[in-house]
């Protein structure tokens, strides 16, 4: 399935197709979620997770309609979108301080865990908060208040950014974000089971003294893989040192946030923060958008991005595991153009 978000009669609704090999087949699915006139329905503000135990999609969204502001969700199937939308967080009345930037996984037994940021005006009073919704009948744990924020919340203040994704072997859900400031940020990483008790506290993952951020985690074996987008200085071999060029990295942790040893290329591989290089700065800065996918569980992944100046592209490469030696592929690019800024790509 393909999500996105367009305006029907400028009222922004959810959409959705199924794909198969390179073509869509059967019918536009209409998820019909208006998200209020003034929603410019910005992908950040929705997601959509699958859940293949009761064949359900949940779609979460921010909306914002006559002065009232929320997040809501709609469970439904490819062939049946007549449920109503209910309740995830508020409503709240015009407020600074409102959930914002939902994510969505589901767990081995047809419970989505929903993480979102808890204040959308402030980032110096930001936190990652989660709730839990029940495939089967779309009981959300903790029951929304109107105009009380009532998510678990799960961090310290200035975390932003978060993903989630569950790990079936472990029974939790993963969970990084970003924390601190821009310059002097981190990636950080928790685990909830699935009503949101923490099994593993914050634990910092990743940190180089300079900006890191927009981290992504999917699951891999008994742990999960990670990637975002890192400000280290990079000195390849033979050329000058680059500092503040965005790249993208990825890295390996177990389901407790320890953080796998990896070696290989000098010019690619941190053996002190344990992170491979993905993206080439020297050809192109990368930006904010971008993806990967696990393509074979300790062993294989894929990631793309979008470059961040003209002439724009969006980029690929490979990572591959022998143990912990990783070789990567050199990154080729599968779009440009010299005028249209990337606004997405996923895998």
């Amino acid at each position: 399935m393909v999500f996105w978000s367009e305006k029907d009669n400028n009222i922004p609704k959810i959409k959705g197709v199924k794909l198969s090999g390179n073509a869509a087949s059967g019918s536009i699915i209409d998820v019909d979620v208006e998200i209020g006139a003034n929603n410019s329905g910005e992908s950040t503000n929705q997601s959509v997770a699958y859940d293949p135990t009761t064949g359900k999609y949940l779609s979460v969204h921010m909306y914002n309609q006559t002065g009232q502001f929320g997040m809501v969700g709609k469970l439904f199937t490819s062939t049946d979108q007549t449920q109503a939308q209910f309740p995830i967080d508020g409503p709240f009345v015009y407020t600074n301080d409102s959930p914002n930037h939902p994510e969505i996984a589901v767990s081995s037994n047809g419970m989505f865990g929903v993480v979102f940021t808890t204040n959308t005006g402030f980032f110096t009073s930001s936190k990652i908060a989660f709730k839990a919704v029940n495939a089967s009948n779309a009981t959300v744990i903790p029951a929304p208040v109107a105009d009380t924020q009532n998510g678990i919340e799960l961090t310290d203040v200035q975390s932003s950014s978060a993903d989630i994704a569950w790990n079936s072997q472990a029974g939790v859900f993963g969970i990084v974000y970003h924390s601190g400031t821009t310059t002097n940020s981190k990636i950080m990483y928790v685990s909830v089971n699935e009503t949101g008790t923490i099994v593993t506290a914050p634990t910092e993952i990743h940190n180089i003294g300079n900006t890191v951020d927009f981290p992504k985690i999917k699951e891999d074996g008994d742990g999960f893989a990670v990637i975002c987008q890192d400000y280290s200085k990079v000195n390849f071999e033979g050329e000058t040192e680059l500092s503040g060029t965005p790249a993208i990295i990825l890295k390996r942790i177990s389901a407790s946030g320890v953080v796998k040893e990896m070696s290989g290329d000098v010019n690619l591989v941190n053996t002190i923060n344990k992170s491979v290089l993905m993206s080439n700065p020297y050809l192109a800065a990368a930006y904010i958008h971008f993806d990967f996918t696990v393509s074979a569980s300790n062993s294989k992944y894929g990631v793309v991005w979008a470059t961040q100046d003209a002439p724009y592209q969006i980029q690929f490469a490979e990572a591959t595991f022998t143990g912990d030696v990783v070789v990567t592929s050199e990154p080729v690019n599968v779009s440009v153009s010299s005028s249209a800024v990337p606004l997405n790509c996923s895998l």
